[in-house]
């Protein structure tokens, strides 16, 4: 039995685009949602488009938001050269393996500190979601981040 994904936005960001209009471009396409679940869909793609934008932002990004029978999906697709891939992934291993209710204790204690550096995108993330941040790496450096979200 074959599930197709409905497409619901579809953004490509690159050097030079203004990451407001995914904001407004995005909300369009959702409109049909409920509110708390377009604002945790939204604010987590920006939170994946803001990590390319800081720490790849010669390679575009594909974002994709799509729904399936039982979640939304946000999936980012993203050329990342190999030492970037390799911080990516540890990083999201470590998130992985955290208790959801614990991410929620490092969050809050990362905001408090002046380090730059806290991951506290992508545990953000994982909050918003509550499911583990999927990812995997496809030929050449191809880098997939998917979170899925349950339909409310």
């Amino acid at each position: 039995m074959k599930h197709d994904n409905k497409i619901l936005c579809r953004y490509t960001i690159t050097e030079n685009t203004d990451s407001s209009d995914f904001i407004d471009i995005c909300t369009e396409h959702l409109n049909g949602l409920k509110t708390t679940i377009k604002k945790k869909i939204i604010s987590s793609a920006l939170e994946l488009l803001q990590n390319n934008r800081i720490y790849n932002n010669k390679n575009e990004a594909i974002i994709l938001v799509t729904e399936t029978t039982f979640y939304y999906v946000v999936e980012v697709k993203q050329y990342m050269e190999t030492e970037i891939l390799e911080d990516v992934s540890r990083c999201l291993n470590n998130i992985n393996e955290i208790k959801l209710n614990d991410l929620q204790t490092i969050y809050n204690k990362n905001l408090s500190k002046t380090s730059s550096t806290t991951g506290n995108g992508h545990i953000l993330c994982r909050i918003k979601s509550g499911h583990l941040i999927d990812y995997y790496i496809s030929d050449s450096n191809m880098f997939i981040i998917k979170l899925n979200f349950n339909k409310l």
